[in-house]
């Protein structure tokens, strides 16, 4: 009898030996489980550019850490500290680098927008792409699996999105896949856009070079592809950090 109490005793040190070695594996792969934590880290990685700015590292930390926890997203949408680790990894790497481009910034802004993530499953109303769940886009107002269509393709099922030099029209009643705008021909940035190397003011014009004025990115070529605040709203090759420039406002600056 003393032998099973024994032997029973060291089956439970070992399913308790177990447990906590499970609830410790779980603890360090969550490694930011609130979103306190989270903006933490990614200020972190985001003040590499106090270096850059000649400020002090600790007001930035403070300014960008407010700033990520009292984002829109943040205060509306549920946290999801299992994406956390992707954000933070990819703030890394684009502050590292010492011109950080818009399609540098709209990878990252995708990679983090899911850490905040709305729970709409497929086919739940959406009013953008961050309302959904996983992996789906938020189109025609509903959420769906993203399917790329080809030019001339029907496009009238959510999810179903033009690619190429192409976006989803009404033609003979009908969603389809068209050419997009020309140079000089009518546009709306939204429901009639340009082809990709032009951009949209009433009609398709040629995009600004670098130097010239621009309002949005969208108005740059792609050799000079930032339209640059810090250099009087003019296209140049990227987000830049440095003492004096309006950039640093944002990580400790005056």
């Amino acid at each position: 009898m003393a032998k099973w109490l024994g032997l029973l005793g060291a089956g439970v040190v070992l399913a308790a030996g177990a447990a906590s070695a499970i609830g410790c594996s779980s603890s360090e792969t969550d490694k930011y489980p609130s979103v306190d934590s989270f903006c933490a880290a990614r200020a972190q990685e985001e003040c590499k550019a106090a270096d850059e700015c000649g400020t002090q590292v600790a007001v930035c930390l403070s300014q960008r850490k407010a700033s990520c926890t009292s984002s829109p997203a943040a205060t509306s949408r549920p946290y999801h500290s299992g994406n956390a680790q992707g954000c933070i990894d990819k703030t890394h790497d684009t502050y590292a680098k010492d011109t950080i481009t818009p399609d540098d910034l709209a990878a990252l802004q995708t990679e983090c927008d899911k850490v905040f993530q709305g729970s709409a499953t497929s086919l739940g109303r959406c009013d953008t792409t961050q309302d959904c769940s996983g992996d789906l886009v938020c189109d025609k107002s509903v959420c769906a699996k993203r399917v790329e269509k080809n030019p001339g393709d029907f496009c009238g099922n959510p999810g179903e999105v033009c690619g190429g030099e192409s976006y989803c029209a009404t033609t003979a009643g009908a969603l389809q896949c068209v050419p997009r705008k020309a140079l000089n021909e009518v546009c709306d940035a939204k429901i009639a856009p340009c082809q990709t190397t032009l951009r949209c003011n009433g009609s398709c014009q040629a995009r600004a070079e670098s130097g010239q004025a621009c309002a949005t990115d969208d108005d740059c070529a792609a050799d000079a592809p930032y339209c640059d605040p810090a250099n009087g709203n003019k296209c140049d090759k990227g987000l830049r950090f440095g003492p004096g420039l309006t950039a640093c406002k944002d990580y400790g600056g005056p």
